[in-house]
């Protein structure tokens, strides 16, 4: 019998930007969520009340950072949804200082909840996650970006770091 033939990943375009990449929430939080449960299995647990006590001013501080990002991206009508086309390059409020505002927000979002969870595993993982995050979510998204946005994105990339 005859094998079904799958149709090659799109090429990068406006309409498809980079073809299929993992959803950037699911990069960041599976890793996490397996750092808890070696948690569970192998307890490194975080003993000072004073360093777990930084975890909700950190967990609220990445919401309101996750927020304003996002509440900017709606000004300009573009995605949140990292592998759709961006109808336009937000280079204003958060992403004035930083052209990941939301994914920083997200590991600091981690951070938070690790602390809160009063565990090492999380944090200890944290820098794979970051690069794993690096290949697979910001590679691909800035050369979408550099493709889709041109020159405006150049400038943008040579005056606005890409974490802070």
């Amino acid at each position: 019998m005859p094998q079904a033939k799958r149709s090659p990943s799109p090429e990068p375009t406006p309409e498809h930007p980079t073809g299929w990449r993992p959803p950037p929430s699911l990069v960041i939080l599976v890793p996490f969520a397996l750092a808890l449960g070696a948690n569970y299995l192998r307890p490194w647990p975080i003993a000072s009340e004073s360093l777990t006590r930084l975890g909700l001013p950190l967990l609220l501080a990445s919401l309101a950072g996750m927020y304003w990002a996002t509440r900017e991206m709606n000004l300009y009508g573009t995605t949140k949804v990292a592998w759709r086309a961006g109808a336009a390059l937000v280079t204003s409020g958060p992403f004035a200082w930083s052209r990941n505002p939301a994914y920083l927000a997200f590991f600091l979002w981690c951070l938070g909840a690790a602390l809160l969870f009063a565990t090492w595993w999380p944090i200890a993982i944290l820098p794979v996650v970051f690069a794993v995050f690096h290949m697979l979510v910001i590679r691909p998204e800035e050369a979408y970006l550099a493709q889709r946005f041109g020159a405006d994105y150049d400038e943008y990339r040579k005056s606005v770091r890409r974490w802070l």
